[in-house]
């Protein structure tokens, strides 16, 4: 079967795009670090007559990542990138016809990462919560508004009045009561209920990422605050912790953040359940020194090596899947004959996901 590139979503030709690269390497590498990332799939050997794939993408955001270039090379098929769900997560979308045989495709994107951090200070009276930031405080099938939850939360932010001294308190409790369940598959299902009825029963609540970041978010929203979680892929070793990191091979690599947003401030970025991961790993007391350090770092702090895919929760997919509304979009998704394929299983869906560090 003949190859070719399908679509490309970028002005820069082929060899503008080397030179592009070159010069911002030379011109901003104290402060960003590019990645090449390489996204394979092979879906040929699935038995059926029809195929789709749907593919979570990175899009910019503001002082923390570009997305340079993306190419999209099918070996059959045809493919479009869009926008066009709930939440604008950028998805590139793959339909094979029963003729088509050869199902192969290869997404490359050219993307640049710098730290986010937030000073929380000084305060711009400009920025305030509009109808697209209050919608992160509407409950949804999987974050449904929890008597329970709002019970607990009460309880944890006591007397405080201000947002952010709110939210610390949320941030804290999620940091101290939180362990990483290894057993738990994927990054976890991410239902906030079940997680605070671990609390009620034995004091601890084990989970993934997924999981801890839903709790933080369902308890922000409870407390008034906006918020939501952020899924995404690490992609390259991190200056903290090795427990943080990850090598080239990247198939394996999601990870979710949460974000919330103050008036006067705007989207603050957090991630409690890398300090569940921290103390996992590193084998280290919740009270230790290196534990209590990096809490605090992580509160309005993303390292830059971590992409943010999107914030899509409990939404449509567009075009419209098979089997319905989706809970989360971090791994692929795909349908053989209207039939699910299981995302957690890379192996079997055959996809593989890959990362070159470009700068420091």
């Amino acid at each position: 079967m003949e190859r070719r590139d399908f679509l490309r979503y970028s002005s820069l030709s082929g060899m503008s795009a080397v030179l592009l690269f070159a010069n911002v390497l030379q011109a901003k590498e104290g402060s960003e670090r590019y990645y090449a990332l390489t996204f394979d799939f092979d879906l040929s050997a699935h038995k059926g007559e029809s195929c789709s794939l749907w593919v979570p993408l990175p899009s910019t955001i503001p002082k923390f990542q570009r997305v340079i270039e993306t190419r999209y090379t099918l070996s059959d098929g045809r493919g479009v990138e869009s926008r066009s769900t709930e939440f604008s997560a950028r998805t590139y979308f793959i339909r094979w016809e029963p003729s088509e045989r050869i199902r192969r495709a290869t997404i490359e994107i050219i993307i640049a990462v710098q730290d986010r951090t937030s000073l929380f200070y000084p305060l711009n009276p400009e920025i305030r919560a509009d109808g697209e930031e209050k919608r992160f405080l509407l409950p949804t099938p999987h974050l449904p508004k929890d008597p329970y939850i709002d019970r607990v939360t009460r309880g944890v932010i006591g007397s405080s009045k201000a947002p952010l001294q709110k939210a610390r308190k949320i941030y804290d409790w999620i940091v101290r009561y939180t362990y990483r369940d290894e057993n738990v598959r994927g990054c976890g299902m991410g239902y906030p209920v079940e997680m605070i009825k671990q609390f009620g029963t034995s004091g601890k609540m084990g989970g993934k990422c997924f999981d801890i970041s839903s709790l933080c978010v369902a308890m922000m929203r409870s407390a008034g605050i906006p918020a939501r979680e952020v899924v995404g892929l690490r992609v390259g070793p991190s200056s903290l912790s090795q427990a943080f990191g990850i090598g080239e091979e990247i198939t394996n690599g999601q990870h979710c953040k949460v974000e919330f947003f103050i008036e006067g401030l705007g989207w603050i970025p957090c991630d409690p359940a890398d300090i569940s991961k921290l103390v996992l790993k590193e084998k280290l007391s919740i009270d230790s020194p290196r534990v209590k350090e990096l809490s605090e770092k992580f509160f309005g702090y993303w390292e830059k090596n971590w992409i943010a895919l999107n914030h899509a929760r409990d939404f449509h997919l567009f075009p419209a899947n098979a089997q319905g509304m989706l809970d989360q979009f971090n791994y692929p998704y795909g349908e053989i004959d209207g039939e699910y394929i299981e995302s957690y299983d890379p192996k079997n869906f055959r996809y593989s996901f890959r990362s070159a560090v470009k700068g420091r």
